[in-house]
């Protein structure tokens, strides 16, 4: 097997299927990238992403194509990709925008429809590019001298090792741009971190649902053998508590397997510029993101919206 985040999950997994004792011979890659192949990256610690934001719009303006990772799609998002899209349409009316996501990839009549078996040469048509986890694993994106950086806004949606993998699509040495939420909360099960609570968790649903199917006169639940494959659910369990447990953390999680691959952490970039404000629509979620000096164009908008954090919350709709 090839797996390049292998773990001894995944080996005591497949060996427990074969049902024969098994010694895995095991082939490590030890490569890191040195200074010449190491991304800079650039990430922010404010509770969302709109200073993220504002250096996006310094960098477009100063000439800037952007390949931009994002963690959701739908319009209730304020930072998802429909959003980020009409909020950049109209303050770069001139740029070539595309949005990548699960919707635009199934429209016929969308210039990204089927876009991922060709995507090189799709992309090369384009200023700017805006990207769901659509685009995460399976795909290369391999363009030299097109975009010049890559930006990520993680959410707490995606797992940790799904935004890293998201920010390696572009395969070209260029400067990245982070901002991760300090907790995600698309947890899985209870959320629990250890796999006895994980599974006792789970075992409870599980006659809960049994008991409300039996009241529904289902038959033949009786005999339903909730035991079946114990190496596959706990290798699942255990795969949820990882997850899981990098959720709590999940800013740093993020940072450190960044960290791990050989990459260089740099923190926040150089504060902008103090910059006149662009024409915005205060009805807009984004219209609160503007570059610096940012509490007088707030004021003179008289923008009443407030924008979600990304901070665990039961109101929060990502």
């Amino acid at each position: 097997m090839a797996d390049a985040d292998l773990t001894d999950v995944s080996l005591d997994y497949l060996i427990s299927l074969s049902g024969i004792p098994l010694q895995p011979y095991v082939i490590r890659n030890h490569w890191q990238p040195g200074l010449e192949e190491a991304w800079p990256i650039y990430h922010f610690g404010e509770n969302d992403p709109k200073q993220l934001v504002k250096q996006l719009l310094h960098h477009i303006r100063e000439g800037g194509k952007p390949f931009v990772c994002l963690s959701a799609q739908k319009l209730t998002s304020a930072w998802g990709t429909r959003n980020l899209e009409a909020y950049l349409k109209k303050q770069f009316p001139d740029r070539r925008i595309l949005r990548i996501d699960a919707e635009s990839l199934s429209d016929p009549q969308h210039p990204a429809y089927s876009s991922l078996t060709n995507l090189n040469q799709v992309l090369a048509d384009y200023d700017i590019v805006l990207s769901s986890p659509a685009v995460e694993t399976g795909v290369s994106i391999d363009l030299k001298d097109h975009f010049t950086s890559v930006w990520g806004i993680a959410q707490g949606i995606q797992t940790a090792t799904s935004v890293c993998q998201s920010l390696s699509r572009i395969r070209q040495n260029i400067p990245r741009y982070l901002w991760a939420a300090s907790y995600g909360f698309n947890q899985v099960g209870n959320g629990a971190t250890a796999i006895s609570k994980f599974l006792t968790a789970g075992h409870r649903l599980t006659e809960v649902n049994i008991r409300l199917l039996q009241q529904s006169d289902l038959d033949n639940l009786d005999d339903l053998d909730t035991g079946f494959q114990a190496e596959s659910l706990l290798c699942w369990a255990k795969m949820a508590v990882r997850i899981n447990l990098a959720m709590v953390n999940y800013r740093e999680s993020i940072l450190g397997l960044l960290h791990q691959e050989g990459h260089q952490l740099l923190g926040p970039p150089p504060a902008l510029p103090s910059l006149p404000v662009p024409p915005s629509d205060p009805d807009h979620p984004l219209s609160t993101v503007a570059p610096q000096p940012l509490q007088q164009p707030l004021k003179r908008c008289g923008n009443k919206i407030t924008l979600p954090t990304a901070r665990r919350s039961p109101t929060l709709n990502p």
